[in-house]
């Protein structure tokens, strides 16, 4: 029976690989891909596509910080000595530098004395493109990326309490289901939060996100709030309006951040949970 070649399958399996462990950290991940890749470079080529291949990762890891490096130091020099930091920058990317040639020398050296043309199996390579392509287009929704232009938290937006008057203040008569809230209550400030941005690794869940809405009166000691769950997009209420215990500031300080959020990933604020008190309504 003839057996496709593990480069065949190395791309659509590395998709699917990068949907199980999205959301591991960087890290872990860093070591779960290497192991991977080293097994499929032995699979492939045996010992001597295992060497070539360990041989091309530290050549391109090498010339990559190198590269780093080189622009960090011209980063370092035109910003002078204008920053107390720029000492210790200076040091870190020198260091940077001396890694990268202690990494490349001695590979260049082997490959030219050797003369040897590196023979790298593509199975590896293929296996962290498709890990790539699921981390930057995946097909299923595994984070909050991109809610930050929602109109419920855009900071362009004028409907939450940053630097003018909420929407709903300055017209009440937006406000769905007014009559659910107490006629005493004053509504003073507008905040919005997503929730369920994240996700069980080792899983091919998805993530359903949901935006939160607090009310709150002029900000003092035993103000109260009230608090709706949205949908995401169309900004359909799914729930009454609660009153709640939970603050919004409350609620982001407890949140988890992603470990991506360096890629701009992230929305904010994000909340670990919905407030107990709408999170019930959603479960009945």
């Amino acid at each position: 029976m003839l057996r496709p070649p593990l480069w065949l399958l190395a791309l659509p399996v590395g998709y699917l690989l990068g949907w199980f462990v999205f959301g591991l950290a960087p890290l872990p991940l860093f070591a779960l891909l290497l192991t991977l890749m080293l097994a499929l470079a032995w699979a492939e080529g045996g010992g001597a596509g295992l060497k070539d291949f360990a041989a091309l990762l530290g050549i391109l890891t090498g010339f990559a910080l190198l590269l780093v490096s080189l622009a960090a130091l011209g980063a370092v020099f035109r910003l002078g000595s204008s920053y107390e930091w720029t000492g210790l920058a200076l040091l870190l990317t020198l260091l940077a530098l001396l890694l990268s040639l202690i990494l490349l020398t001695p590979l260049l050296v082997w490959l030219r004395r050797t003369e040897r043309t590196l023979q790298t199996t593509p199975a590896p390579w293929l296996l962290l493109a498709g890990v790539l392509a699921f981390a930057f287009f995946p097909a299923v929704r595994v984070d909050c990326r991109g809610l930050q232009a929602d109109d419920f938290l855009s900071f362009q937006s004028d409907f939450q309490s940053h630097a003018r008057v909420p929407r709903w203040v300055k017209h009440p008569e937006q406000l769905p289901d007014r009559a659910e809230l107490p006629a005493a209550f004053k509504m003073e400030h507008v905040r919005a939060g997503v929730v369920g941005c994240q996700r069980r690794i080792f899983s091919f869940d998805r993530v359903r996100p949901l935006l939160v809405v607090h009310l709150t009166e002029k900000v003092q000691p035993g103000m109260k709030a009230y608090a709706a769950a949205f949908s995401v997009g169309d900004h359909r209420k799914l729930t009454r309006w609660m009153a709640v215990r939970d603050m919004p500031f409350d609620l982001s300080l407890r949140a988890e951040r992603s470990p991506y959020g360096g890629l701009g990933w992230d929305a904010y604020p994000v909340y670990t949970a919905l407030p107990p008190e709408v999170a019930a309504l959603l479960k009945e």
